[in-house]
């Protein structure tokens, strides 16, 4: 497999896209012509790029950004810059931006070649180790070759005891582990997991030409993080690596920030715990699980303060009518009634009974006003989560028609 670099050329003017297209592939490179900043992302996402070549401004964007947008996607590539308006501040910006040359318009294209091959003649090293896991050594020697013109150091392996010893060598740096599916001893998932168990964290990229869904499903399922199909073109290959290891980097540092934070905040007070604990929950994002927690734990204490007040209310009022019908009633029996004649004894027993009555009657009806409120408020929680049932033989009873 032969490679060709991919050469991004983003001009806005059409004369000059089509010069520079030209001249890009009289040098043997292959061109990705744009007009925009977004056509440009889009031909870098489709095809990969080894080096840019674009103009400053545009009418719906500027190369700094572009550059910025490119970077963000991994292409790490040599960029050169060109502009009809090169002012010291905007040369300035663009080595800021990462530009390896910057060209003044109208640009000496013998000039642009040679800088572009000058800068594309030498792999670009990405410090990063890649173990190559593949036991046909025609094929093993052409994805080294590949590997290494990418930028990696490639230690290549055609065995699994190989392999397996080298992934337990302590301090061997290996970045991603690139192993064929059926390669001898690497059938199915069960190889990924013992690479995985001497070197946890380690990017596994599987490659296959005619495995079964089954078999794919497996290796991810074992580990591995993604999966090439064969035949690969060397562009998309080279472009693949980079973007595993880009991955594989990015994961490697988020783990060693959570340790890192794991580690200062195992050493924190109680107290400070706890505070951040209530922090998470009072700052949580409206849809967030956390909120959802704390507006159910706070539902629930409310309708529990305003259950016992309920029930603390009725209580009260029941014992206040109870002890002023025994102070009554007391009152009335060790009052003397001698000055009192008869008849308007009667009359005031009489009396005294009626009011009796009628305070009793008021407290039976108080409580049972507040047994069929509690009642009711039981009954609509029920309703809420099941059809209410009726007994048989009652009104409304389904077996009644």
């Amino acid at each position: 497999m032969e490679t060709t670099k991919n050469v991004l050329i983003c001009e806005d003017d059409p004369i000059q896209l089509k010069i520079l297209t030209t001249m890009i592939n009289q040098a043997g490179y292959r061109s990705l012509s744009a007009r925009t900043p977004a056509e440009a992302l889009v031909a870098a996402r489709r095809c990969g790029v080894d080096a840019v070549l674009t103009d400053i401004i545009f009418e719906n964007g500027n190369a700094f950004d572009l550059v910025g947008e490119l970077r963000r996607m991994g292409v790490d590539g040599p960029v050169f810059m060109a502009s009809a308006y090169g002012t010291d501040g905007m040369k300035e910006r663009a080595r800021a931006a990462g530009a390896r040359f910057f060209f003044d318009k109208p640009v000496n294209l013998s000039v642009i070649k040679d800088r572009v091959a000058e800068a594309l003649a030498v792999p670009r090293k990405l410090d990063a180790k890649m173990l190559l896991f593949e036991s046909r050594s025609k094929n093993r020697s052409e994805l080294e070759k590949l590997a290494a013109n990418a930028g990696f150091d490639v230690v290549a392996a055609n065995d699994e005891s190989t392999v397996l010893e080298l992934l337990r060598a302590e301090g061997s740096g290996i970045d991603l582990l690139v192993m064929d599916l059926h390669a001898p001893g690497a059938a199915g998932g069960e190889f990924i997991r013992k690479a995985l168990q001497f070197a946890p964290g380690l990017h596994v990229v599987v490659m296959t030409s005619d495995a079964s869904r089954e078999q794919v499903r497996g290796a991810y399922e074992a580990g591995a993080a993604s999966c090439i199909r064969k035949p690969v073109s060397a562009e998309l290959f080279q472009h693949l690596l980079k973007a595993s290891l880009k991955v594989a980097r990015g994961t490697r540092k988020s783990r060693e920030a959570a340790r890192e934070r794991q580690e200062r905040l195992s050493g924190e007070p109680l107290t400070r715990k706890i505070e951040r604990w209530i922090k998470s929950y009072l700052q949580a994002p409206s849809h967030s699980k956390k909120a959802g927690r704390l507006f159910t734990t706070g539902f629930c204490a409310l309708a529990m303060t305003a259950g016992a007040f309920y029930a603390f209310s009725y209580q009260s009022l029941s014992e206040m009518n109870e002890e002023s019908e025994n102070r009554l009633l007391q009152i009335l029996a060790n009052r003397p009634d001698s000055t009192v004649a008869p008849q308007d004894a009667v009359q005031r027993n009489s009396q005294v009974a009626e009011r009796l009555r009628l305070l009793r009657e008021s407290n039976e009806f108080t409580r049972r006003y507040y047994q069929d409120s509690l009642e009711v408020m039981r009954w609509q929680n029920i309703s809420q989560t099941a059809k209410p049932t009726y007994p048989s033989g009652t009104m409304g009873s389904p077996s009644l028609r």
